[in-house]
């Protein structure tokens, strides 16, 4: 397995996923609602999960400083800034959907493998309870990107 280099090969792997299949160009407007919406959120997120509610324990896998995995928490900066690209091209509400449940999905995956390889303990937590909390956290974001006219295809709606 990775160890503790799970973190850090995810922030090398979305970082490069970012770079290499998005045009730099149009991406380039989201960097601020990545830095806020995705790692701003994975940082304040995963503070209350694991040191105010207790829900989660990150134990290994990264560089893990007052219970938050920082690699990890910072590989959210370029998944949003993917999410907001994709979801601003969309023309139907369908998409945006479909969108917003993969990425939930996708961000469940990884939960489920962190568990499956002991870096990450839920108490009192499900993995449907994650599902849930990232389709919310990425409706928000998706209702900023409306609320600032930044869905090029709803513009209008």
């Amino acid at each position: 397995m990775l160890g503790i280099f799970t973190g850090l090969t995810a922030f090398i792997a979305s970082t490069g996923l970012l770079l290499l299949a998005l045009p730099r160009k149009e991406t380039g407007q989201f960097w601020r609602v990545g830095l806020v919406g995705g790692f701003g959120t994975a940082l304040l997120l995963t503070y209350l999960m694991s040191n105010i509610f207790g829900f989660w324990k990150f134990v290994a896998g990264d560089i893990i400083l007052g219970g938050i995995p920082l690699f990890l928490a910072a590989t959210w900066l370029p998944l949003v800034i993917m999410y907001c690209y994709f979801v601003s091209k969309s023309r139907e509400i369908l998409h945006l959907i479909l969108a917003t449940a993969g990425f939930a999905a996708l961000a469940t995956a990884a939960h489920w493998y962190f568990i499956r390889t002991d870096i990450l303990i839920y108490s009192g937590w499900s993995l449907l309870y994650t599902f849930i909390l990232a389709a919310v956290i990425h409706t928000a974001v998706l209702y900023y990107l409306y609320a600032t006219k930044q869905l090029a295809g709803l513009a209008s709606a």
